[in-house]
């Protein structure tokens, strides 16, 4: 947003500035009748003017006016630009000389720029000394940079401050455009405008609005520069998301030639950078280490297994140039995800709960880390991305291990015909086969490039899972076409569609039955939440049976949840005909409840019946 901005102006009644303009016209108007240049008529303005008085604001006030009722300007320049273009006519130490020997005593210039500079530094934190700088030259013109008393009067107040700045390093490095045109997003439009420009900071003034904007500390610029036909006298300027149009090849030159230095400037620190995160990375304090599994255990477990979960994480800590230098997620990838914040508000306000998280714990973990805190963490994101792998393996190890047959041939497709093959596996739900493409990444079943990236990793594992149980399918399909066996044995989903409640509960049963359990149908009214439990290997299981015609909510989710507990259940399943609503499905993600829908429940017929 643009904000308003004051100058420094001496007060003068109407009727002081009648009389004065009126004065000023019989002395300057002669004069200035036979130039027909903006040079010559501010020359000319300077060789008949006392320097006590050549920047008093009424006179600036009345050239501006002249040179805009001459047409010699498009529009009225501000007293900052007049007193721009004087200063770039005269001597710059007559300039020094004129300036201070009038209106402002050191003193008072000290005074007022201090009192400007302690607003700024009370609305900023950490204070940006750039900012400082560019919003001082910015109020009082950019003349004033190249003045020595304003130099020591900035280095003074800074010292007041205890801020260690080498002030003289500045001069050189503001840009000034006072010819350039904005793009305004509210207005869709190009407007001219006055630029200041200081390392990575922009500020852009639109006649007595200003806007200043701060690009990223930890990325390379992006500056692309397009002059769409060569007939135009215009050059379309890009800085990140910023739009200017430049009229002459200086300034073009200028602009690109600042920022192709501060990016150079950039590489070279990042180069330094990168080398002492490897460096420190060869030899990991163990308390890192233990920091880094806590954390993954304690918050960040469903984070690192949902896909969505984790790119949205990851485009939340992307901003830091070294964190994203080690993302298992693309730009593309990134920003598909942000697409959806809009229409999917809770996934973001769950995630962003992980990032709070994760700044706090790398305010703990920089104990440890004796680098810049920019650094912290591209150290520990790689450090959790590693961890969660043996982590994540040993709980699915915990959970299916005891139903999963190890395949003799140690490769990826014999790992996934091995899984969906197996009954007691619930295939196709997205945390299980999370916690399964980590336990493939511990077994190194992918090519070595990928091995360590779990979105890749888990993309070719769900493709591949989704091709073999189509497979499957099409092989049973196949064999009950073969098949010789009396088929009014079979038992199809079109027939459990006409069962009632009572009878779905001990066909339920009986599918388990037939998958090696031991089951029990529960008490109807009085089943706490569970209709059947079956149990193989020592583990228990609670299953909720839902035969409907609508999809089943969330409130299936919760009672299975809360009835855990009462029968001493480890894993809980909810099985239907139908489908889940989002909501349920989410929420079963939450509690680790396993569904099975009825494409699922299809399979497991044609399996068993």
């Amino acid at each position: 947003m643009f904000k308003k901005f004051d100058n420094p102006s001496t007060k003068n009644t109407s009727s002081d500035i009648t009389i004065t303009f009126n004065e000023l016209k019989k002395i300057y108007n002669p004069l200035f009748s036979q130039k027909m240049k903006v040079a010559d008529i501010i020359q000319t303005y300077i060789d008949n003017t006392n320097n006590d008085s050549l920047f008093e604001e009424l006179r600036l006030r009345y050239l501006s006016m002249y040179l805009f009722n001459s047409n010699l300007t498009n529009e009225k320049w501000s007293s900052d630009k007049i007193r721009l273009a004087i200063s770039q006519t005269l001597d710059p130490t007559i300039v020094e000389q004129i300036v201070y020997s009038d209106n402002f005593t050191n003193d008072k210039l000290y005074s007022d720029v201090k009192s400007f500079l302690d607003e700024e530094i009370k609305s900023q934190n950490p204070i940006d000394i750039d900012e400082l700088i560019l919003n001082a030259v910015s109020h009082w013109g950019i003349e004033f940079i190249h003045q020595k008393i304003f130099i020591q009067i900035l280095a003074r107040i800074f010292s007041d401050y205890n801020l260690i700045v080498d002030i003289t390093n500045y001069e050189d490095q503001i840009l000034y455009f006072n010819n350039l045109k904005y793009w305004g997003q509210d207005s869709e439009d190009f407007i001219p405008c006055e630029v200041l420009i200081l390392n990575k900071h922009i500020k852009i003034k639109l006649g007595i609005f200003e806007e200043t904007i701060n690009l990223s500390s930890q990325e390379v610029i992006q500056v692309t520069i397009k002059k769409p036909d060569e007939s135009l006298d215009w050059y379309m300027i890009t800085i990140d998301d910023l739009t200017l149009l430049v009229y002459n090849q200086n300034d073009k030159k200028r602009i690109y030639e600042h920022y192709n230095k501060i990016n150079e400037k950039f590489a070279i620190e990042a180069a330094e950078n990168l080398d002492r995160i490897k460096e420190f990375q060869t030899n990991i304090p163990n308390e890192l280490i233990e920091i880094s599994r806590n954390f993954i255990n304690v918050y960040l477990s469903l984070g690192l297994i949902d896909r969505d979960n984790y790119l949205m994480f990851e485009s939340l800590i992307a901003d830091n140039v070294y964190t994203a230098l080690n993302l298992d997620s693309s730009n593309e990838e990134r920003n598909e995800i942000i697409d959806r914040i809009s229409k999917e508000p809770d996934l973001y306000n769950n995630v962003n709960s992980h990032k709070v998280n994760y700044d706090k714990m790398l305010k703990i973990s920089g104990r440890y880390i004796n680098l810049s805190e920019v650094l912290h963490s591209g150290i520990m994101w790689p450090l959790i991305r590693s961890e969660s792998i043996p982590i994540f393996s040993d709980k699915w190890e915990t959970e299916y291990g005891r139903f999963f047959e190890t395949p003799n041939a140690k490769t990826l497709n014999s790992y996934i015909d091995a899984y969906c093959k197996n009954l007691d596996i619930p295939t196709k739900n997205a945390i299980c086969v999370g916690l399964f493409t980590y336990y493939l990444m511990n077994h190194n079943v992918f090519p070595d490039e990928i091995n360590g990236n779990y979105l890749k990793c888990n993309t070719i594992v769900v493709n591949k899972i989704f091709e073999r149980l189509e497979e499957i399918e099409l092989e049973l399909f196949e064999n009950k076409l073969n098949n010789t066996k009396n088929k009014q044995s079979q038992v199809s989903i079109s027939d459990v569609d006409l069962m009632d409640g009572f009878e779905f509960e001990s066909f339920i049963s009986l599918l388990f039955t037939n998958m090696g359990y031991n089951t029990v149908v529960t008490k109807g009214s009085g089943d706490q939440g569970i209709d059947v439990l079956a149990e193989k290997n020592g583990v228990k299981i609670g299953i909720q049976a839902k035969c409907y015609s609508n999809n089943v909510t969330n409130k299936a989710i919760q009672e299975v949840t809360a009835a855990l507990k009462h029968y001493q259940c480890s894993k809980g399943i909810v099985v239907t005909n139908s489908y889940f609503t989002d909501s349920a499905v989410t929420l079963a993600k939450s509690n680790d409840i396993v569904l099975w829908d009825r494409d699922i429940l299809k399979r497991k017929i044609e399996e068993l019946f």
